[in-house]
């Protein structure tokens, strides 16, 4: 990489309301504080209110720059009818080709997101001929059978990657003339591939996307905080993907329990206190959420043992037993 291109800066998109503006300045503050190099962050602004989107004008990063970029409700966003655990903003991230259209290339990120260590890392990435990169979520499951049928289900390829739209790196040049958000919202708006997806926006990119101009980001770019990362040889995620809303648990919890089983997920607490939002930190925290995290750790595991896995032992057994000892059976 020559020295021009370490010079410009790396453009990041981040697409939040007023719910998530202090996420997503978190996420901001994490990419900074591990990067020598200078960042021009885009926020895609869908409801944020004046008095943060004044704070997000008025804090001091340097030379890196922050814009807040009103997005006008656009009506196929908002009208197509998703469960309610989406909202339309997902969408927004699709914009980015078309609103940013004078740029090269951007990383797009979920609000959801915190760095531990340089982003320049995946930004000198030769794109070659891709115009689209992304990690796949299969190194991220431990159950890969579970995307071998969602790929079924979706009429992908069996060999195609399947990726979690968390974390995209866009050739804007490349992808103007595709009409990315029109392309996914014409896949949702037909009935029959609206009843086969569970993700609206990642389900319809995986299908749509061109897989001759795909590229496959490393896993580290990308890493669940459930720490399934550990088991494929990464040894430290350069972004961490806070799927699970760890600012919803205590931080005492996070730190001396939660941390120990999902390793770095406590430094959301370290950045988010670097930012205008230092005094909401635990606005979100709940006990009963740390409770949540103990089920889903190891009692919901054990429940699953009992109600699943035992009962489909003892049928092997029987089905082996039989099939082993036919002369026994009844003619």
């Amino acid at each position: 990489m020559d020295d021009k291109s370490q010079q410009e800066p790396i453009v990041i998109v981040l697409v939040c309301d007023d719910k998530y503006v202090r996420h997503t300045a978190t996420t901001i503050i994490s990419i900074v504080k591990n990067s020598q190099r200078t960042f021009c962050f885009y926020i895609f602004d869908c409801g944020i209110c004046p008095e943060n989107i004044e704070k997000l004008n008025a804090w001091d990063l340097g030379a890196n720059k922050i814009n807040v970029v009103p997005m006008s409700k656009v009506e196929i966003f908002e009208k197509f009818k998703m469960r309610q655990r989406y909202s339309p903003a997902i969408f927004y991230r699709l914009a980015v080709p078309e609103i940013l259209s004078d740029l090269d290339k951007a990383i797009y990120m979920d609000s959801d997101m915190i760095a531990l260590s340089d982003l320049g890392e995946v930004w000198d990435i030769p794109m070659q001929d891709c115009t689209f990169g992304a990690v796949s979520e299969e190194y991220n499951s431990k159950n890969k059978a579970l995307f071998k049928a969602r790929k079924i289900t979706l009429g992908m390829a069996p060999e195609s990657v399947y990726f979690n739209s968390g974390f995209l790196l866009f050739d804007i040049k490349a992808l103007k003339d595709f009409h990315l958000a029109q392309r996914v919202i014409e896949f949702l708006g037909n009935s029959t591939c609206n009843k086969r997806i569970t993700l609206p926006d990642q389900d319809a990119l995986n299908v749509i996307i061109d897989r001759t101009k795909f590229l496959a980001l490393p896993l580290k770019f990308n890493c669940h905080v459930n720490g399934s990362w550990q088991k494929v040889g990464v040894e430290k995620p350069c972004v961490l993907h806070l799927f699970n809303k760890v600012w919803k648990c205590p931080p005492f919890f996070v730190k001396h329990f939660l941390n120990k089983v999902h390793p770095y997920c406590y430094e959301y607490f370290r950045y988010a206190r670097m930012t205008p939002w230092c005094n909401q930190v635990t606005q979100d925290v709940s006990w009963w959420e740390a409770i949540r995290c103990l089920w889903k750790l190891y009692l919901n595991p054990v429940e699953r043992f009992i109600k699943y896995d035992i009962p489909d032992k003892i049928k092997n057994w029987i089905y082996n037993f039989k099939s082993k000892n036919q002369f026994l059976l009844p003619k």
